[in-house]
């Protein structure tokens, strides 16, 4: 493979955003699904009640799933109807108050019985809320994952100028990194009387300290 035919640092890292960027999108779709068709549980037990219970069983709070910038929300509200009427004589729409659900990822039943919730909805609330929980931490990792994407596509796009056109690092598997001896190569005694090595014994000069004085063996006259 050529040099040109390498494609520029920029472009590769444009690429793989942009699938990544799309799997973390069909990711998101297909957790809001599944959070959809838990909702739709929920919703067809309040009109299996409505049209069976009487009426002081009726529930009043519910689950809604949809989408905010890409991400999907499950939350929980009561609905308050009030009594008044408009000028036309008409009900007025009823008021959602949604639950707050605090830190974590889970409702908790105290929110519920706060709200007057009944107990078939408590109960129903709290049984989902194992897999809501569930998704909505998948969703927060994702999240996390799409910010750092953007965070990286624009690190990418503060390079220097000139930096995609850097050669790539030269490879060095070919090197040989063999040491300059051998391993088992006997290496040469230090003399513990000496300061150095004494390969050259049999030389009295060779192997004296310095500083000393060598003695002359001829007489004194």
């Amino acid at each position: 493979m050529t040099e040109n035919d390498n494609p520029a640092p920029v472009q590769v890292t444009r690429s793989m955003s942009a699938e990544t960027g799309e799997l973390i999108a069909s990711e998101m779709t297909r957790l809001e699904q599944q959070a959809s068709a838990l909702a739709d549980k929920f919703w067809k037990k309040h009109w299996q009640v409505r049209n069976e219970a009487e009426r002081k069983d009726w529930g009043y709070v519910g689950v809604r799933v949809r989408s905010k910038n890409g991400t999907p929300e499950i939350t929980w509200f009561r609905a308050r109807y009030w009594k008044s009427r408009n000028k036309a004589g008409e009900k007025k729409s009823p008021t959602l108050e949604y639950l707050k659900k605090g830190l974590g990822y889970s409702y908790t039943a105290p929110t519920f019985r706060r709200v007057k919730a009944r107990p078939w909805e408590i109960e129903m609330a709290m049984a989902l809320e194992v897999s809501f929980a569930a998704l909505r931490r998948e969703i927060a990792m994702l999240g996390k994952m799409r910010r750092y994407l953007h965070e990286y596509q624009s690190a990418v796009g503060k390079r220097p100028e000139g930096m995609a056109e850097l050669a790539p690092v030269a490879d060095t598997t070919d090197i040989d990194a063999t040491p300059p001896f051998d391993a088992d190569q006997t290496q040469p005694e230090i003399d513990p009387q000496s300061e150095s090595p004494n390969p050259t014994s049999g030389n009295p000069a060779k192997s004296r300290r310095p500083g000393s004085v060598e003695q002359s063996s001829a007489p004194v006259s």
